[in-house]
């Protein structure tokens, strides 16, 4: 474990971790980092942030990340991104405070809310 004096991240598995915590294990799987921070109109409460390690830097393929919604400390909404082969990172499912889930929508209106095209069997 490693402790940097100069900003308090705190590694496990590594000597330069890059967020309050990272734990990273260099064969049989990646880095998963726990964060707060703000990256858009909405707060972000925490997020955990798995990262594939490829060179010449890692990139974020997947992230669950909890915000505050609507500018209040009681709507929090729980968001999943994935990353196609561009190495974006991408929201495709949103489950809103009220229970409402959102598959391609960010704003689902109904208990299950799909924007775009299915299938059901």
């Amino acid at each position: 474990m490693t402790v940097l004096a100069s900003n308090g991240n705190v590694g496990i598995g590594t000597t330069t971790p890059g967020e309050q915590l990272e734990i990273y294990k260099l064969l049989g799987g990646g880095t998963l980092q726990l964060s707060q921070g703000t990256n858009d109109s909405s707060v972000v409460i925490g997020q955990v942030d798995f990262f594939n390690k490829a060179t010449p830097s890692p990139q974020v393929s997947t992230r669950i990340q909890s915000v505050r919604s609507e500018n209040n400390y009681y709507n929090t909404d729980l968001r999943f991104f994935t990353s196609p082969n561009d190495g974006s990172i991408t929201e495709r499912m949103r489950i809103k405070g009220n229970g409402n889930i959102g598959i391609g929508t960010s704003g689902p209106l109904y208990t299950l809310d799909v924007s775009g095209t299915g299938s059901f069997n």
